[in-house]
C-alpha cells in the first residue's frame, strides 16, 4: 500500500516494502522538486555569495545563489533566475558542473550546479531578504581551508567551485566521483 501527502514545497510518500526475509518494512520518502545553485565568478574574478535567512536552521546562512526548479524551466534557466533575483548578475558564460542526489536515503530530486563565469550587474536588485558577498577567489580558498565556511555553504558545491578554479587536489577528488 502506497500513501502521498502533499505540503507544497515537498510531499510524503508512505510504502510498504517486503524485505529478503518476507517482513514488511513501511517507508517514507520526500518528493521533492530539484534545485539548482551557480557558483558565480564576476567579471573582475569575484565570488557572488549570499546571505540570508534559513527557517529551517533558525538562522542566517551565507550560500551560492540557488532555489528549487520550476517545473516548465531548464535547470539551467531555474539557475540563471535565482542569481539574478539574488545577487542582480547576469552573464552568458554558463556551464553545469554537475548534479547530484542531495539526500538519496530520503529523497528522490536532483540538485544541479552551474558555474558563471565573466557574471555583471544588471539593473535588477537583489530580492529583499538577500545580502550580496562578493569574495574573492583568494579568499574564498582560504576560508575553505580553514574551515571557516564548512557549516554555511553546501560542501559538493564548494568542491566544485574549486575544482572550476583549477585545485589539482580537488580536480583529482572531482574526476574521482564526477568522472
Amino acid at each position: 500500500m502506497s500513501e502521498t501527502h502533499d505540503f507544497g514545497v515537498f510531499a510524503v510518500r508512505a510504502f510498504d516494502v517486503i524485505g529478503d526475509d518476507g517482513k514488511t518494512a513501511r517507508f517514507k520518502t520526500l518528493l521533492c522538486p530539484d534545485w539548482v545553485n551557480a557558483i558565480v565568478f564576476t567579471t573582475d574574478g569575484k565570488l557572488a555569495l549570499v546571505r540570508q535567512y534559513r527557517h529551517g536552521i533558525g538562522d542566517y546562512t551565507v550560500e551560492f545563489p540557488g532555489g528549487i526548479a520550476e517545473k516548465n524551466n531548464s535547470p539551467l534557466d531555474d539557475a540563471k533566475l535565482e542569481v539574478l533575483e539574488e545577487t542582480g548578475f547576469v552573464s552568458e558564460n554558463w556551464q553545469l558542473a554537475g548534479r547530484y542526489r542531495p539526500n538519496p536515503a530520503l529523497q528522490n530530486n536532483w540538485c544541479y550546479t552551474y558555474v558563471c563565469h565573466s557574471a555583471y550587474r544588471s539593473d535588477t536588485h537583489p530580492e529583499s531578504g538577500c545580502e550580496l558577498i562578493l569574495a574573492s577567489a583568494l579568499t574564498f580558498r582560504a576560508e575553505w581551508k580553514q574551515l571557516l565556511l564548512q557549516h554555511s555553504l553546501m560542501t559538493t558545491s564548494m568542491i566544485l567551485a574549486l575544482q572550476m578554479q583549477g585545485d589539482s587536489h580537488v580536480q583529482n577528488l572531482c574526476n574521482l566521483f564526477f568522472g
